[in-house]
C-alpha cells in the first residue's frame, strides 16, 4: 500500500487537526484514504514526519482550491511618478508627479487556498485549510485528482425521475 504518484506539500492555516499553525504538510493518497504528514525540518530533503492524519474517503465530503480577494491600501510611488513626470515635462513634471503621489491606492490582494472538509468519527463537520508552498497548479490538480478518483466513485448515482417511454 504505497503512496500515489500525486501529492503536494502545503502549510497548515487552520482547521480541526491538531497541527502546529504554518507547518509544513505533505498530503497524498492512500487507496481508502487523504493521508496529512505533518513535517519537521529545514533541509528541503530532511523532512521528518512529525504526525500522520488520515481521513478515510468515505468521510471527505470535498477537497478543493479556492481563493480570496481582499483589497489593501498601498502607498503611491513617489519616485515613480516623479521620475515619470520628470520624463514627460522636465523638472515641473517631476515636482507635479511628486506631489501626485499623494494619498493612497487601493489594491486587490488575491489569496488561494487548499481546503479540504470532512466529517469526523463522531459525526462533527470538519476542515482544515492550506496554503500552497509556491505555485497553485499542482495544488489545484490534486484537489481535481482526489475528487476524480476518489470522491465521484463514492457519490451515489443521481436518480432523474421516472422515465416516460
Amino acid at each position: 500500500m504505497g503512496k500515489e504518484v500525486m501529492e503536494v506539500e502545503q502549510h497548515f492555516l487552520k482547521g480541526d487537526i491538531e497541527i502546529k499553525h504554518s507547518a509544513l504538510c505533505r498530503l497524498y493518497a492512500e487507496p481508502d484514504c487523504l493521508v496529512i504528514d505533518e513535517l519537521a525540518g529545514v533541509l528541503l530533503a530532511k523532512h521528518k514526519i512529525v504526525r500522520t492524519f488520515k481521513i478515510p474517503f468515505t468521510r471527505l465530503k470535498s477537497i478543493a482550491l479556492k481563493r480570496e480577494f481582499t483589497k489593501i491600501k498601498a502607498a503611491k510611488s513617489v519616485v515613480g511618478r516623479s521620475m515619470a513626470g520628470a520624463a514627460i515635462a522636465g523638472e515641473t513634471g517631476a515636482v507635479v508627479g511628486a506631489i501626485s503621489a499623494a494619498g493612497h491606492k487601493t489594491k486587490t490582494q488575491r489569496r488561494y487556498y487548499l481546503q479540504i472538509d470532512y466529517t469526523s468519527a463522531n459525526g462533527k463537520a470538519c476542515s482544515a485549510v492550506f496554503t500552497p508552498r509556491a505555485f497553485i497548479t499542482k495544488p489545484r490538480k490534486f484537489a481535481k485528482y482526489i475528487t476524480k478518483t476518489y470522491l465521484l466513485p463514492l457519490q451515489p448515482p443521481q436518480d432523474s425521475g421516472p422515465h416516460i417511454l
